[in-house]
């Protein structure tokens, strides 16, 4: 019986790592312009202070 579960796990397991190869990530609702944003006013460069 435990021999069918390991079975079974690693073919669910392959399935998703095949499924994930061919899918699209999802870029949620707001799509590829949810992930722009404008910048800080006033910031040109991040540098340390010294």
């Amino acid at each position: 019986m435990a021999l069918w579960a390991l079975l079974i796990a690693g073919m669910i397991v392959a399935l998703g790592l095949i499924v994930q190869q061919w899918a699209q990530p999802s870029l949620g609702p707001g799509g590829i312009d949810a992930y722009t944003t404008a910048p800080s006013p006033g910031v040109l460069d991040a540098r340390p202070i010294v």
